[in-house]
């Protein structure tokens, strides 16, 4: 029995992360899963379209605020009748799987106050999320005492467990032999020809006016993390001998759509651009260099991908699980990508890398534009060709067999590992 508990009122990579990990356990007939988390939750919500149990289980107070003594109480008891109630229905086997956050802290003190359920159902706790305090004397000793109250960390790369780790060799001591490294894994998105919303009509529509025209797509949250500004800039820069363009794909948070879009047609150096419903397009007066922007969920990413010839990634920081890039590597799609995070470990050879500026993430105008713009026109050298050319056919090989490597089943590992006994079979003793 596998049983996932997450506090995160929104879907973020985190979630991401736990559902595929969670659906991957699903498919296998022998494993009983389920997921807890707030009413009204996403993950709750997508784990049934999948047939996977959701259940309630808020641990937090109304509307996501941050629970008082009183609600840590009732959480702290919630909690432990869930491990209790997993450890008397499966003695043998059961793991209970916690995204980092409150729900870890949770878990650890049940299991401090009831010695029982210290070797009772496993605590796997997923290490996924962006965030990496740099700790301190009293952080470090609940930090240690938590380590030792777990039988397994996981982080999504190498970046993540460095960075968690760095400066922390006690910690990292105190969680020896049960640190894993498992990277992000998902099933290729299935083109659903046919099945358009109608912001994707307009598009697609707005594509075939430029058949030969080399297409590049960035799928990002609009937010000055995510380097669309410098993006924009890079692109608009490329010279090339034959039409260009570019599709962003995000929704609205920190930038605005229409803002991205006065800005690439300032530098397009054009007056005019068209706006249909949440899709804003901009041209350069010689028709050269075209930019579209979508704003909102585009239904059908995986029929976008397949006309597509190449990803950008501009980011300027975060990027712990990198899912476009898994999507775009699935959809044979090689990648222009910064160094931010995690990329270059997914990316590998199947691209082009631009090293960021220390300081782009604070401040992005330290966006490596000059060198986005320097990979772009690398990577027309191979795009121009015939799609159907040895060259072209050769870089799509190449990244199909990239993203095969991050299939569902890729979690197979992990599964292994949180289900196998500790490498020291002892009981758990607090120093």
């Amino acid at each position: 029995m596998h049983v996932l508990l997450t506090s995160n009122r929104w879907y973020s990579a985190a979630s991401e992360y736990g559902l595929r990990l969670f659906e991957h356990l699903h498919r296998s007939a022998k494993d009983n899963v389920a997921i807890l988390s707030h009413g009204g939750s996403p993950i709750l919500s997508r784990a049934q379209a999948i047939g996977i149990g959701a259940q309630v289980f808020a641990i937090r107070g109304d509307g996501g605020v941050a629970l008082g003594p009183f609600g840590l109480l009732r959480a702290f008891w919630a909690v432990r009748n869930a491990m209790d109630s997993l450890d008397r229905a499966h003695p043998e086997g059961a793991v209970f799987w916690v995204l980092e956050g409150t729900e870890h802290a949770l878990a650890c003190a049940v299991r401090l106050f009831y010695p029982r359920l210290r070797n009772g159902p496993r605590l796997v706790r997923l290490r996924v999320q962006d965030r990496f305090p740099s700790g301190g004397p009293l952080p470090g000793f609940f930090e240690r005492h938590q380590a030792r109250l777990t039988d397994l960390v996981v982080f999504p790369s190498e970046h993540a467990r460095f960075r968690y780790f760095s400066a922390k060799t006690k910690i990292e001591k105190a969680y020896a032999g049960r640190v894993f490294v498992q990277p992000f894994c998902k099933d290729p998105l299935v083109a659903e020809r046919g099945h358009f919303a109608p912001q994707d009509t307009v598009v697609f529509e707005w594509l075939r006016q430029q058949p030969l025209a080399v297409t590049f797509v960035s799928v990002a949250r609009f937010d000055p993390i995510k380097g669309l500004i410098g993006l924009i800039d890079s692109f608009c820069n490329a010279g090339a001998d034959r039409p260009l363009q570019l599709v962003i794909c995000g929704r609205t948070e920190a930038l605005k759509a229409k803002d991205l879009w006065l800005h690439a047609l300032e530098k397009l150096g054009s007056s005019e651009g068209e706006r249909r419903d949440n899709c804003y397009f901009a041209a350069s007066k010689s028709g050269g260099h075209r930019v579209a922007i979508i704003d909102g969920h585009f239904g059908s990413l995986a029929n976008l991908l397949a006309v597509s010839q190449c990803a950008i990634v501009s980011s300027l920081g975060s990027e712990i699980i990198c899912r476009t890039a898994v999507e775009c590597l699935q959809a044979g799609l090689p990648v222009i990508s910064t160094t931010a995070g995690s990329l270059p470990e997914v990316i590998g050879d199947c691209g082009w890398l631009v090293p960021l500026h220390p300081g782009a993430a604070a401040n992005p105008s330290l966006a490596p534009v000059e060198g986005l713009t320097a990979a772009i026109q690398a990577s027309i050298k191979v795009l121009g060709t015939p799609r159907d050319s040895a060259l072209s056919l050769a870089w799509r090989q190449r990244c199909l067999s990239r993203g095969r490597e991050f299939v569902l089943d890729g979690f197979s590992p992990l599964v292994a590992k949180a289900r196998a006994p500790a490498e020291k079979d002892v009981k758990v003793q607090l120093r």
